[in-house]
């Protein structure tokens, strides 16, 4: 495959006329991909060049828990159970590009299982609709009703933007006054967000993975990736990583297939079939080299700085031995 990049002139083409473009065949791959409003368009006249690729991301709402009125847990709750996440699914285009959760990890990612308590209904495998019933009830809760919050959005990602617009819908629901504040560009917002973080009550962010590990997925959330982030949680947040990294060395898997701890096979070894594997083992390793006699004597005479700098010799290290003591002790002539 050959790829060649050639620079057009004037201002860059939108994601629509980049789209247009490919499907009139001037170009082959509109790199913003198909826009959510061309989505159906797309799949009904040309359904042989439409490629739906599943990309593991994540978009939520960052809350400023450093101030009311969520610093009080029952006021972010109630967020959660307000959330319109159907409405942000179709901002996004519809179900072929984006479906609800609850969690940070994305379907499909190693240790992803469907939960979400902050739904309609007593099941909690899934999203179904919002709760407002039970979000007014953890703002009654948290004594925050009538609390100003402080939203900012975007306006260049038409799609992106709109999700605030959603969360701060969310938030009138229960009772809190809510402005929203516009910024022209995608620059804007998130220096906003990153830059000036203590002034802003609420906002969507999100991570695209880097590589595929879950961890990938914690790491936007501690400093200085999370604009609220807790300097006293990174700490033990890789302290955790450590431990669970050790304890993944210290498995391994037996005859059988199954996990199993190291030290299970330690002691399997050291059983009679064990001491037997050993004792072959030692007949095949080839010999230590060891210093001739005849070089003791040469040893001996150098002086204790010349010794340590010939112990420090690649020949001597690998001769795994050193001067007697008695020949260290001899005077130099």
């Amino acid at each position: 495959m050959s790829t060649g990049l050639a620079k057009g002139q004037g201002s860059p083409a939108t994601a629509r006329a980049a789209f247009l473009a490919a499907a009139a065949g001037r170009i082959d791959v509109p790199e913003a991909g198909v826009p959510a409003s061309l989505l159906a368009t797309a799949r009904t006249r040309y359904p042989a060049q439409v490629y739906a690729t599943p990309q593991a991301s994540t978009n939520w709402v960052i809350l400023n828990t450093h101030r009311p009125p969520f610093s009080n847990v029952h006021a972010r709750r109630a967020l959660a159970f307000a959330l319109d996440r159907a409405q942000m699914v179709a901002n996004e285009g519809g179900s072929d590009l984006a479906a609800p959760t609850c969690q940070l990890l994305p379907p499909g990612m190693p240790g992803y299982k469907p939960y979400c308590p902050f739904t309609a209904g007593s099941q909690t495998e899934e999203w179904t609709a919002p709760d407002l019933s039970r979000a007014k009830e953890e703002v009654t809760r948290s004594g925050t009703r009538g609390a100003r919050v402080a939203v900012i959005t975007t306006d260049q990602a038409q799609n992106f933007g709109k999700q605030n617009l959603v969360v701060a819908a969310a938030l009138r629901e229960p009772g809190y006054r809510v402005s929203v504040e516009h910024y022209a560009t995608d620059n804007a917002y998130f220096s906003r967000v990153y830059n000036d973080p203590g002034h802003i009550d609420a906002a969507v962010n999100g991570w695209s993975q880097d590589y595929p590990a879950p961890a990938n997925f914690f790491s936007a959330l501690q400093c200085p990736n999370g604009p609220y982030c807790h300097p006293a949680l990174d700490p033990r947040g890789r302290a955790r990583g450590r431990r669970r990294r050790r304890d993944r060395r210290k498995r391994t898997v037996d005859a059988t297939g199954s996990p199993g701890h190291l030290g299970g096979v330690l002691r399997a070894l050291r059983q009679p079939e064990g001491r037997r594997l050993r004792r072959e083992a030692r007949r095949e390793l080839p010999a230590p080299s060891r210093v001739r006699p005849a070089d003791r004597p040469a040893l001996g005479a150098l002086s204790t700085a010349a010794r340590r700098a010939a112990w420090d010799s690649p020949h001597l290290r690998s001769a795994t031995c050193r001067p007697s003591r008695a020949s260290r002790m001899r005077p130099a002539p």
